[in-house]
């Protein structure tokens, strides 16, 4: 029972995970995001982490979904609370045990560090 909700908890980061670089992809690729596929994908993400998620996990998913439906959203707030999202799924799955840091996401997610270090300062 135990090994079955782990499986569920993991498909459901991965899964919320793929639809963010699902809009990475799209986005570099210069494609049109399709918005009613992502909101079914995200409204199939929120059930999955209400249900198998860590309680971290939840708090950090609620406060990047609170922060990005504000309007006008705050993107500095927006890339915060998803970087914090992404960190609190990854430190969930490898039991608090990684090292990451928002920097290390953000190399993989932009593949300039020159770039990640600006970006960084722009975000104070």
């Amino acid at each position: 029972m135990e090994n079955q909700l782990s499986d569920k908890k993991y498909k459901a980061y991965a899964d919320v995970v793929s639809v963010f670089f699902g809009i990475l992809k799209d986005t570099k690729n210069d494609k049109r995001v399709a918005n009613k596929s992502i909101m079914d994908k995200m409204i199939d993400s929120k059930k999955d982490i209400f249900m198998y998620g860590s309680d971290a996990v939840f708090y950090a998913f609620n406060s990047f979904l609170t922060k990005s439906s504000k309007a006008p959203s705050n993107q500095k707030e927006v890339i915060g609370a998803f970087l914090s999202f992404m960190l609190t799924i990854r430190q969930d799955m490898c039991g608090k045990q990684s090292k990451l840091s928002v920097r290390d996401i953000l190399i993989n997610l932009m593949q300039d560090e020159a770039e990640v270090d600006k970006f960084i300062s722009n975000m104070k």
